[in-house]
């Protein structure tokens, strides 16, 4: 009964929503064309390509609904940018702009509350204000030329007498690459590519012979400008002396991170990226384990051809593709030598939503 008066006060019938019939539609599609053939490559990595459908379907669902108009058309045009991107319509446009333009949506659903939501005028002036805010990001992320000052730090720190090295990398967004290189009578090597307004915290101690190394930006990456061209973005190289004995730790927020561990004597490592792209290479040498995650995205791992390899693998929706000899029991993969019963090293990996591909070198 009450929601009959309601409904009669204020001249508005609730909706149901179209969100999840939308995506429905949307995975049939790209499944169906993948079937007959007509799109190239995985399911999987056609649904990363196109997954900013999914920002688009939910502001349409927002407007359908009557729920919001101005965080509807945020949200949706951003879906809409990031889409251009990953098609290579927009080379400047990647999902790491929702890390850097979010509370524009706090300040959209602000708005939303004082225009009200059930007129014909304050859907037109929610509209409105939309795509003002909207052109508004478009023409700080496109049109107009990057304020971004990048300059270059590089980081040099001697063994000291170290035995076993122990390094400890977080970054917010951008590039980490990590393989070997560096000189003999150096620990660690660095070369940082950053923004003048990005904070770096590196540190390098010895004791009992164990040698800790801390790198990671501090503050909000939210606050940096709103977008970097690509001859300007972040990145940070990172190399490790080849003959000491590393146990690795690196996590990154959004974008991709490359390790290279095949010339180094890592004894335990665990990589963590929570959106975007993990490239592995294991070490040819010596045993070890590791575990590696991304949370969304692909995960992308090179075994050596002859190694022994347990890998446990916890996914979700993932697509995942393996190499001819492999097998796969449940949560197990096993490689050729692996099945053979010789003893194998460990990795665990942890995909939820994306692509894993095992592939050998």
């Amino acid at each position: 009964m009450e929601d009959k008066i309601t409904q009669k006060n204020t001249g508005h019938r609730k909706r149901h929503s179209i969100f999840f019939p939308l995506l429905l539609v949307g995975m049939g599609v790209i499944l169906l064309l993948h079937t007959m053939r007509v799109l190239p490559g995985s399911a999987w990595g056609t649904i990363l390509r196109y997954w900013p459908v999914l920002l688009i379907a939910s502001a349409l669902d927002s407007i359908y609904r009557a729920e919001g108009y101005v965080g509807a058309v945020i949200w949706g045009g951003i879906g809409a940018f990031l889409l251009l991107g990953n098609l290579g319509m927009l080379p400047n446009a990647s999902w790491t702009m929702l890390l850097r333009w979010w509370p524009v949506l706090l300040i959209a659903v602000g708005l939303d509350l004082i225009i009200g939501r059930h007129s014909i005028w304050s859907a037109m002036i929610g509209i409105v204000l939309g795509v003002v805010i909207l052109a508004g990001i478009v023409w700080l992320s496109v049109g107009m030329s990057p304020v971004v000052t990048i300059e270059t730090q590089d980081l040099q720190y001697p063994l000291q007498g170290a035995k076993t090295l122990y390094a400890n990398i977080s970054a917010t967004a951008g590039e980490v690459n990590i393989s070997g290189g560096a000189q003999s009578d150096n620990a660690v090597e660095a070369i940082i590519t950053r923004s003048v307004n990005e904070e770096i915290d590196d540190a390098y101690t010895v004791k009992d012979d164990k040698g800790y190394f801390d790198l990671e930006n501090k503050g909000l990456f939210v606050l940096y400008p709103a977008l970097q061209s690509p001859s300007a973005k972040t990145a940070w190289e990172v190399y490790f002396n080849e003959e000491t004995p590393l146990v690795l730790e690196s996590e990154l927020i959004a974008g991709e991170q490359r390790l290279d561990l095949n010339d180094l004597q890592v004894k335990r490592f665990n990589i963590k990226t929570i959106f975007g792209r993990t490239t592995l290479v294991l070490p040819r040498k010596d045993s070890f384990d590791g575990d590696a995650e991304v949370i969304f995205g692909e995960l992308l791992v090179y075994v050596p051809e002859d190694a022994a390899v347990c890998i446990y693998a916890d996914t979700g929706i993932t697509g995942i593709d393996l190499p001819d000899g492999y097998i796969r029991e449940d949560d197990l993969i096993l490689s050729p030598s692996a099945e053979e019963g010789d003893g194998c090293m460990e990795l665990n990996l942890n995909q939820p939503i994306g692509s894993l591909r095992i592939a050998t070198y």
